[in-house]
């Protein structure tokens, strides 16, 4: 069991970096082990990989050894960005062919980040708990509170520059008086981000695609003409065939929009007008002070 908890844990740390790029990908079958195992069971390892991730999150090096200690190994395809359950209902397919086709006895999981939110979906709902006889989840609570760190701090300063430029409320700008972090601005986004954990991830992940597109790259698109047709900005590069590649741009960021659910561009809108109607209070309490 600690050296599965050690594998466990060198694998999940493989797992935070792509693999040699190789175009040789495993089928569904998985790989055969390269050296006779010593008796016993016949024994696979499944790599699940996380969020945004693919077959080679695992580094191949890892495989070998799997390989070499006699264990069939199967690094899942399941799609990259999608709902858990989704998630599940492709990892229970490729489960069911990776036993069949090498005619295992027993399977573990070593499942990183969002492959064990995963891993659990398939045993306590898809009730795999008959053919995987252990499971190793590393790192979940980890990779969260990491990802909420680094996201939080970060965004938290674009609300405080904002109060600071005098485009935001201004009780935002206030810093912490020893550490000089933005207290405040990171007090409204945790908050924020609590609210929305009451919502399925499949929306929430949607969600942020859609809020990216239309803000990162449609709106940059058009802030990008803007600044051009001002010419108070000189621009240190120049784009070949202007306009057209950011037409281009536009019409596919549009369609992929257009793809989005009513009921999800029914939400954003809502939150769009939400922020629309705070930046006009703000802006009447702005004037009144001033007045």
């Amino acid at each position: 069991m600690r050296k599965l908890t050690t594998l466990a844990a060198v694998l999940a740390l493989q797992a935070c970096a792509t693999g040699d790029g190789s175009t040789d990908k495993q089928a569904q079958s998985g790989v055969a082990p390269t050296s006779p195992s010593a008796g016993g069971p016949r024994t696979g390892f499944i790599l699940a990989h996380g969020l945004a991730g693919s077959i080679d999150s695992f580094d191949p090096a890892i495989v070998s050894a799997l390989q070499a200690d006699g264990y069939y190994v199967l690094r899942d395809a399941v799609p990259p960005v999608d709902s858990v359950q989704t998630r599940a209902t492709a990892l229970a397919a490729e489960v069911d062919d990776f036993i069949a086709s090498n005619q295992l006895d027993q399977v573990h999981i070593i499942a990183h980040s969002m492959g064990g939110l995963d891993t659990r979906e398939l045993v306590s709902v898809l009730g795999y708990g008959d053919r995987v006889a252990s499971i190793f989840t590393v790192f979940i609570i980890w990779t969260c509170l990491a990802g909420l760190f680094a996201m939080t701090l970060g965004y938290s300063r674009i609300v405080y520059a904002a109060a600071k430029n005098g485009d935001f409320f201004h009780f935002f700008d206030k810093l912490h008086p020893t550490k000089g972090y933005p207290w405040s601005a990171l007090m409204l986004l945790t908050a924020l981000t609590a609210f929305f954990c009451f919502f399925p991830l499949k929306i929430v992940i949607e969600g942020a695609v859609v809020v990216r597109i239309i803000v990162q790259f449609i709106g940059q698109i058009f802030a990008l003409h803007i600044v051009h047709r001002d010419k108070k900005r000189p621009l240190p590069f120049r784009m070949w065939l202007y306009p057209l590649p950011s037409l281009v741009a536009l019409i596919g960021w549009v369609l992929l929009l257009a793809t989005t659910s009513v009921n999800l561009l029914c939400l954003i809108a809502i939150i769009y007008g939400s922020g629309l109607l705070i930046f006009i209070l703000r802006d009447q309490l702005s004037g009144s002070a001033n007045r």
